[in-house]
């Protein structure tokens, strides 16, 4: 049994099987209760939106489950390949989710979405992390984006918050960045 305490819906796509089947990534947090994993979860409407199934935690496609932070995320399909991708924030290597820490790395992954939906394990890849010297917290959670149509890169756009540190209002000291991710053919 899952414990879900808040739930904000992230991004809905559809299904690309021509069914008109809608999926939905929500984030979750488990803030109060540390020892409780915390995921993005997952829900699937066949009617249109209409009526949802219940949630359950995103999986990878080999089955297992990463924590995540409750932090926002995307989904896109691809103008130069018309896969599903998905970006923002997991706990790998051991991490925990705390509340909507930790906030880096950014990663960005595709989405299985035959026989069921998933992060394809082995595309989960780096977009940026907190360097060293930056503050732990850094946050690479609050970006935008959007998909150049000539060159089909995803063109994201970033502020690096506590990049400089959090005391004396230093995490809204940041600068903002624009990121240019090629997106295979």
């Amino acid at each position: 049994m899952f414990l879900l305490s808040i739930l904000f819906i992230d991004s809905v796509a559809e299904i690309s099987d021509g069914s008109g089947r809608l999926f939905m990534i929500i984030r979750g947090s488990n803030e109060g209760w540390p020892d409780v994993p915390s995921y993005k979860w997952l829900s699937h409407s066949d009617d249109g939106g209409e009526t949802w199934s219940p949630i359950v935690p995103l999986p990878c496609s080999d089955g297992t489950l990463l924590e995540s932070s409750c932090t926002g995320s995307g989904l896109f399909r691809s103008r130069t390949n018309g896969r599903l991708y998905w970006m923002g924030n997991l706990c790998l290597n051991d991490k925990r989710a705390r509340g909507n820490m930790p906030r880096s790395p950014l990663y960005i992954a595709e989405m299985q979405e035959s026989p069921f939906v998933a992060l394809k394990r082995n595309t989960i890849t780096i977009i940026d992390q907190a360097q060293p010297g930056e503050h732990p917290e850094t946050q690479l959670s609050n970006f935008k984006f959007y998909q150049d149509r000539q060159t089909g890169d995803v063109v994201l756009y970033l502020t690096r918050y506590s990049e400089r540190g959090v005391d004396d209002g230093k995490w809204l000291m940041a600068d903002a960045y624009q990121y240019r991710v090629q997106m295979p053919g």
